[in-house]
Formats: C-alpha cells, structure tokens, sequence
C-alpha cells in the first residue's frame, strides 16, 4: 500500500511537474534557436565582412591595375610625343645647319683650291728661283771671264772702255757718225792721232776722248772682301 502511495504520488508529481518540464523544454529549445541564429547572424556577418573585405581588395586590385594602365598608356603617349618632338627638333636643326654645312663645304672647296693655287705658285717660284740661281750662276761665270780676260791685256782693257765710251755718248742722246766719230785719224803738231771718240760741237769745233785707261785696280776693288782693301785699291 505505501508503494502503491508512493507511485501514485510520484505520478502526481510528475503530472504537475510536467507543465514546468514542458515549459523549460520549450525555453530550452527557444535557447537553442536563439543561440543558432545568433550564430548564424553572426558567421553571416563575418562572412559579409570577409566579403567586403574581398571586395575591398579587388576594388584597389582593379583601382591599381587601372591606374597602371593608365600610366602605362600616358607613358606611351609621352614618348610618343617626346620621340615626334625630337624628330621634329631633329629636322628644324638639319634645317637650320643646312645652309651652314653647304657653306662649310664652299669654305672647304675655295681652301683646297687655294692651296692647289698656292702649291702650284710656290712650284713656279721655286723654279723661277732655281732659273735666277743659274742664271746668277752664269752671270758670275761671265763675270769672272769678263775679269779675266780684261785683265790680261791693254788691247782687251781698251776695247772694253771704248764700249762703255760709246754706251755712254748713246745714252746722252748721241749718235754715232753724227753727233761723234770713233777711230778717226787726226795729223796734229806732234804727228799723227787717232782718239777713240771725237764729238762734233757746235762752231765746228771738236772734243777729243780717249778711253784708254787700267781696270785692274778697279776689278781689284771689286774683288775685296772688306770696306779698308777696298779703299786701298782706289788710291
């Protein structure tokens, strides 16, 4: 009977306490959703935030592939405008050294050619040079055959003073057989004469010259090497 009591009163007790089993059943399972969606929410937020974090990144990856593309294309569009610029630069200089360099090259031309002028003057004068050092040369050789043969005798001295004597009367403006007579036979009070030149004057009178006259002392003079033998061969 006490067991039977005692069954009765735990079913009892289990049926009031059902209600308030049930209840925290129902809170318990409400708990459960609640912390389920709380943690839904949650990873939906984090997920969003991973998303916007992603989509953040491929914002900037595009922001700099665009930018790098731009600069790229401003890159290109500046050498491009660098590279006509320099070829234009590059035909204004060609231009404006133009003139300069055809005038360098006229410069050139009239110098070469004024060297060929000047080498070939310089050839003729050095063989005009060459002609007046043998012509030079032949004049002493003349000379000094002229000297010694008229150092050889009176006759050949003679002859060569009544050449310069008549070069002389010519040069004055006289003529021969005319103004003066060479060689004439003349009798005077001390015999016969013959002077080299005998020179008409007015009146009919006459000038006799003789040109006979030493060279020795003045080819002597001639032949000095210092101003005192010199003087020495005119005393």
């Amino acid at each position: 009977m006490n067991l039977d009591f005692f069954l009765v009163a735990l079913i009892a007790a289990l049926v009031a306490a059902a209600p308030a089993i049930a209840w925290a059943l129902m809170e318990r399972s409400r708990a459960n959703r609640a912390e389920a969606r709380a943690w839904d929410l949650h990873d939906a937020a984090a997920r969003v935030r991973v998303m916007e974090e992603q989509s953040a990144k491929n914002s900037a990856f595009l922001q700099a592939e665009a930018a790098a593309t731009i600069a790229e294309q401003v890159m290109k569009r500046a050498d491009e405008t660098f590279h006509n610029r320099e070829q234009l630069a590059q035909a204004r200089l060609e231009a404006q050294l133009k003139p300069v360099a055809e005038s360098l090259a006229k410069f050139q031309e009239q110098v070469v050619a004024v060297e060929k002028t000047r080498a070939e003057e310089t050839g003729g004068l050095k063989e005009q040079i060459n002609q007046l050092l043998t012509a030079s040369i032949a004049t002493q050789s003349e000379a000094r055959k002229l000297s010694a043969a008229l150092r050889r005798g009176a006759g050949v001295q003679g002859r060569w003073g009544e050449q310069t004597l008549r070069n002389v009367l010519e040069a004055a403006g006289l003529h021969n057989r005319y103004d003066f007579d060479e060689q004439t036979s003349t009798d005077t009070e001390e015999g016969r004469r013959r002077p080299d030149v005998t020179v008409r004057l007015p009146g009919g009178a006459v000038f006799v010259i003789d040109a006979k006259c030493s060279l020795n002392a003045f080819l002597d003079a001639q032949d000095a090497v210092d101003d005192a033998t010199r003087e020495a061969c005119y005393v």
